[in-house]
């Protein structure tokens, strides 16, 4: 029983052993290797990243997937994760086309000098769509145009234009700007330019008649006639130089750059804003620079242009005097005119100031006018006129005698101009007509000297110290 049981153990014994060498002789076959989705495709990816096809907000499709065939005896190489580079973050570009920068543009400055509005002159080139309007100017020999900050509508009707109220052409100014928009300019004309002294000189604040008058001669003969002249750019009250004291150099210069060729039509505001407010005066831009500059002391203060066929009824108005409709009109026989020294005229379109009548009933007076020059071209500006019959009348005689002495550079360009009675007295309406100066009131201005009481030869002979 025991030797049976031996010989079974030890067979067993045997047959394991086979067994084992058996399964060590066979080489095992490598299972398929599954291929995750995270891994690179075995086609070969694109150059080009996808995703900048595809907009930010539309998900990249996922890759198809190339059955992997079974390997051959000499398996092909496996694309390794190094052999594809990964698109980083910052290999593809954010969809815009051009970067927003994190810091504002700083300002710039350059010395430039302006050319005036684009298309100046032009219907479409007009207040109502000044928001648009372009402006031109020259840096280092190049012109360049530019929009101006704040043209923006204020509160109530009209706009705050400070750029605008300071910009004249052909003048160099130290601009600042931001890209294409002008922010400020300083004007950089040398003021040694001006040298100008007037024959006659008033006082700023002394509020007299004689004063009104004597500074009512300071821009007579050396400032030319403009259309919109004392207006402010936007055509609605006083510009800077009517509310500043002392006469303008732009003024002067205006009248010696131009000659008797010079017409105010070439200077015309056309679309409703004034382009050359700068340059010269029209008849209620000169009137009312001739109030500031008596009443006021210090520039900047509000204005007194206006309407120049309201003008007289507004200065009754503030209290400063009387304004009537009944006014005596000279025949150039014996009436004579109800008007004296220091009276202010309104008639329909225009404005002008009295020295009172002469024996023979005409008028001597003071405005801007666009008279003819000897040349025939329409130009004047502020003068010394008569209004009579003819070039034999008294105010006649003797407004070419202190033209003709007083300012020879404007005799030599413009005669003396005879304006008819029935012209500068005729108006229509209810706000045209005469005032003349309260000077017993302490609101409008005095009259020490007497000068409303005399005749116009006086007048002058007072005012000119002759």
């Amino acid at each position: 029983m025991k030797k049976r049981l031996f010989i079974a153990l030890l067979l067993f014994s045997l047959c394991l052993s086979g067994c084992t060498a058996s399964f060590q002789d066979v080489t095992p076959t490598p299972a398929a290797t599954e291929v995750p989705h995270t891994a690179t495709p075995a086609v070969p990816v694109s150059a080009d990243p996808v995703v900048t096809d595809v907009p930010a907000e539309t998900p990249t499709p996922e890759p198809a997937v190339t059955p992997v065939s079974e390997p051959a005896a000499t398996p092909a190489s496996e694309p390794t994760a190094t052999s594809v580079p990964e698109p980083t973050v910052t290999s593809v570009p954010e969809p815009t086309a051009t970067p927003v920068p994190t810091e504002t543009s700083p300002i710039q400055r350059a010395d430039a000098v302006y050319l005036g509005v684009v298309g100046h002159g032009s219907d479409k080139v007009n207040k109502d769509n000044i928001e648009d309007f372009r402006y031109r100017f020259e840096i280092n020999k190049e012109e360049k145009t530019f929009s101006i900050k704040g043209t923006t509508p204020r509160t109530g009707e009209g706009y705050d234009l400070p750029v605008q109220n300071a910009l004249k052409e052909g003048y160099l100014f130290e601009i600042e700007y931001l890209e294409s928009e002008i922010i400020s300019v300083t004007e950089k004309e040398p003021m040694d330019s001006f040298s100008y002294v007037p024959p006659v000189s008033g006082t700023p604040g002394t509020k007299t008649v004689k004063n009104f008058l004597s500074t009512a001669f300071m821009p007579v003969g050396t400032t030319l006639y403009i259309y919109g002249g004392g207006w402010d750019w936007e055509d609605e009250g006083s510009s800077v130089s009517c509310r500043t004291l002392g006469i303008s150099r732009d003024w002067v210069k205006f009248f010696t750059e131009n000659d008797g060729g010079f017409t105010y039509r070439s200077f015309y505001p056309y679309g409703g804003y004034n382009e050359y407010w700068y340059a010269g005066l029209d008849c209620s831009g000169y009137v009312g620079w001739c109030l500031y500059n008596t009443f006021e002391t210090e520039n900047g203060k509000e204005g007194f242009v206006g309407s120049s066929t309201g003008f007289a009824k507004r200065l009754s108005e503030k209290g400063f005097g009387s304004f009537s409709q009944k006014i005596s009109v000279p025949d150039g026989k014996n009436k004579k005119a109800s008007v004296k020294p220091g009276d202010i005229m309104s008639i329909n379109g225009h404005v002008w100031i009295s020295l009172g009548s002469c024996d023979d009933g005409s008028v001597l007076i003071l405005h801007s006018s666009p008279t003819s020059s000897r040349e025939g071209f329409p130009g004047g500006g502020v003068q010394l006129s008569a209004i009579g019959t003819d070039l034999t009348c008294e105010a006649y005689m003797l407004a070419d005698r202190i033209m003709k002495t007083y300012y020879p550079s404007w005799y030599e360009r413009y005669p003396v101009s005879l304006m008819s009675a029935d012209t500068y007295f005729r108006f229509t309406g209810d706000t045209a007509g005469l005032f003349s100066w309260d000077v017993s009131a302490a609101s409008g201005l005095s009259d020490p000297e007497g000068i409303t009481l005399m005749k116009p030869e006086n007048v002058i002979k007072l005012i000119f110290n002759e």
